[in-house]
């Protein structure tokens, strides 16, 4: 059985791989498997399509953040007019953080705070994030720089207004259900999750 986390197909698809044995290896094994394990009907066809397999589909969450929360606190009006803006999940090149903060700066948005959680991926496009944020938004850019409890992590999540997943791929779905569960307004790229959310009848936006 091969749990498909996201980056592990796409790293194939994209032909990231670091060493021509190393892709042989990975695709032979894939190729044969059981069955893949994944929410996104799209990713369970790609992954058919890209090792030309004949695997079986388990569809499932897989994880206990993936599923959606209820909280006493969501009913609570907001004490403040600030709009807070969630981007991306990681500090990976894969949320494309610098084409939404351009977005962001043709908005008339002055009371804003833009949060990004950074606490886990690549030091220097980490930096990279930071630095761009802190020029183009000073004291209203908000990176999250490490892993926080789930319960914290989730607290946070309720406070947003409007998150942005500008992912080509699927990605931060835990992030977006949760966040859809909490009533949030969710723009999202138009990848495998998009599609499997908007064929549940889910209000999601195109970016």
């Amino acid at each position: 059985y091969w749990v498909i986390w996201g980056g592990d197909m796409y790293i194939d698809i994209y032909k990231q791989h670091p060493s021509a044995l190393q892709a042989k290896i990975s695709s032979y094994v894939k190729k044969n498997i059981f069955a893949y394990v994944t929410y996104t009907t799209g990713d369970f066809i790609l992954a058919k399509q890209q090792y030309t397999s004949r695997s079986l589909h388990f569809k499932c969450l897989n994880y206990l953040s993936n599923l959606i929360k209820t909280y006493p606190f969501l009913n609570k009006q907001k004490n403040d007019s600030t709009i807070r803006i969630l981007i991306g999940n990681s500090a990976t090149e894969t949320n494309h953080h610098h084409d939404i903060f351009k977005k962001l700066l043709n908005l008339p948005l002055d009371n804003i705070q833009v949060i990004c959680p950074l606490s886990y991926g690549e030091p220097r496009y980490r930096d990279s994030v930071i630095s761009l944020g802190k020029k183009y938004f000073d004291d209203q850019f908000i990176p999250i720089i490490e892993l926080l409890p789930l319960k914290a992590y989730n607290d946070l999540l309720s406070t947003i207004d409007v998150a942005f997943f500008h992912h080509k791929r699927q990605q931060a779905m835990g992030n977006i259900i949760t966040l859809l569960s909490y009533g949030k307004k969710i723009y999202m790229e138009q990848n495998t999750l998009y599609n499997d959310l908007i064929a549940h009848k889910l209000l999601v936006h195109y970016i």
